[in-house]
C-alpha cells in the first residue's frame, strides 16, 4: 500500500468517526429543541468542513492559503448535519483524489509552510497533521457531548 493511500484511508476512518459522533450530538440538540446549541454546532461542523478547501488551497500554493474562502460553509449556514455534508462531499472527494495522485517520493520530498508553526513541513506530514487536527476535534466534541449527557460541568479539571 502506497503512503498516499495510507493517508487517505486516515482521513477517511477519521472523518466516518466525525459523522458516526456528529450525527449522535445532531439527534440529542434536536430532542432538546435548542435550536441555539444546533446553530452553533453546525457553524462548527461548517468550519471542519472547509478545512478540506483550506488544505488544497495550502498544497496547491505551498501553504499560501487565502483565508477568504475558509468558511464557504458558513456563508450559507447549513440547515441538517446532511446538508452540510452533501455540500462538502464534493471538496472531500477533490483532495482525497489529489492526496492519492502524490507519490511517496513527492510526499517527502514537497514542503508546505504552516503559517501558524512558522515553518516547512513535508507535505506527508503536513497532511497526517491535518487529519489529526479533525481527531483532536472530534475528541473535543466527544468530550462535551459525554458532559452534557452525564451532566457534568466539567471533565477536566
Amino acid at each position: 500500500m502506497s503512503t498516499s493511500q495510507c493517508i487517505v484511508d486516515n482521513f477517511a476512518t477519521v472523518r466516518q468517526n466525525s459523522i458516526v459522533l456528529w450525527k449522535r450530538v445532531e439527534q440529542v440538540l434536536i430532542a432538546e429543541g435548542n435550536v441555539d446549541a444546533c446553530s452553533v454546532f453546525y457553524a462548527a461542523i461548517g468550519k471542519i468542513l472547509s478545512r478540506d478547501v483550506s488544505l488544497q488551497q495550502q498544497i496547491a500554493r505551498r501553504g499560501n492559503i487565502d483565508t477568504g474562502n475558509e468558511n464557504i460553509f458558513l456563508q450559507i449556514p447549513a440547515i441538517t448535519l446532511e446538508d452540510a455534508l452533501r455540500r462538502a462531499q464534493p471538496y472531500r472527494e477533490r483532495l482525497l483524489q489529489l492526496i492519492y495522485k502524490f507519490t511517496d517520493e513527492e510526499l517527502e520530498r514537497t514542503d508546505i509552510f504552516v503559517p501558524t508553526e512558522n515553518k516547512y513541513l513535508p507535505l506527508g506530514l503536513f497532511l497526517l497533521q491535518s487529519c489529526n487536527e479533525e481527531a483532536c476535534e472530534q475528541g473535543r466534541l466527544e468530550m462535551t457531548y459525554l458532559g452534557r449527557v452525564a451532566h457534568v460541568d466539567k471533565l477536566i479539571a
